[in-house]
């Protein structure tokens, strides 16, 4: 696992790089011209932090916001977060334990369920403040009894506060982050690197 991590660190340091070499001469044109076209790949990139779980979804929510304001970024961040969480507990389901064990140690899966099954309210609350690591616990809960319908509903219900709570954040505290023009770049280049870690994560196979 490792050296899977390893790879898709470089491949998402080399994205950046070279987007940053490549748009060095007038950043601000290439992103007016693709603005639309960076708006999507921004929900993209949140359903793959959900399902590949190697970029920082807080940190890219929290700069979308600061980039684009509140109302442009909270809509993505919310819609993303609802698809990636219903993909990642719907692969949980369906490739089993060893999908699963890739994402979170069984210790910590077994606690995870241990502390959250059965209590909707607490499971309610860990998806509303953004304090708790959602994804990994999205994917331990697949393995759960937990019905797929009331997994929806908590997701379609409690991510608003927390998708809220973030992109608010950042939508205040953008005024004080430099070279936000760059975010646009940054968000096609982490697009780039979470598939190809998508890509070798699924071709990769664990010696024995």
């Amino acid at each position: 696992m490792s050296s899977l991590r390893a790879t898709a660190a470089f491949v998402l340091a080399a994205a950046v790089l070279a987007a940053v070499a490549t748009f060095r001469v007038d950043p601000e044109r290439v992103v007016e011209a693709t603005g639309p076209a960076s708006r999507l790949a921004f929900l993209l990139l949140v359903v793959l932090e959900v399902v590949v779980a190697p970029i920082p979804g807080g940190v890219i929510a929290f700069l979308a916001s600061a980039a684009w304001g509140f109302w442009q970024s909270w809509p993505l961040h919310y819609t993303g977060n609802v698809v990636g969480g219903l993909l990642v507990f719907w692969l949980a389901r369906t490739l089993g334990k060893p999908f699963v064990d890739r994402h979170v140690a069984p210790g910590r899966r077994e606690r995870i369920e241990r502390w959250l099954f059965g209590r909707t309210w607490l499971m309610w609350l860990v998806y509303a403040l953004p304090v708790f690591p959602i994804d990994t616990v999205s994917v331990a809960l697949g393995l759960s009894a937990l019905r797929w319908r009331r997994f929806a509903g908590i997701l379609v219900t409690a991510l608003p506060f927390y998708t809220g709570i973030t992109a608010a954040l950042g939508a205040y505290f953008g005024q004080f982050i430099p070279y936000l023009e760059w975010f646009a770049l940054v968000v096609f280049a982490l697009v780039l690197g979470g598939i190809a870690y998508l890509v070798i994560s699924l071709r990769r196979s664990d010696p024995p």
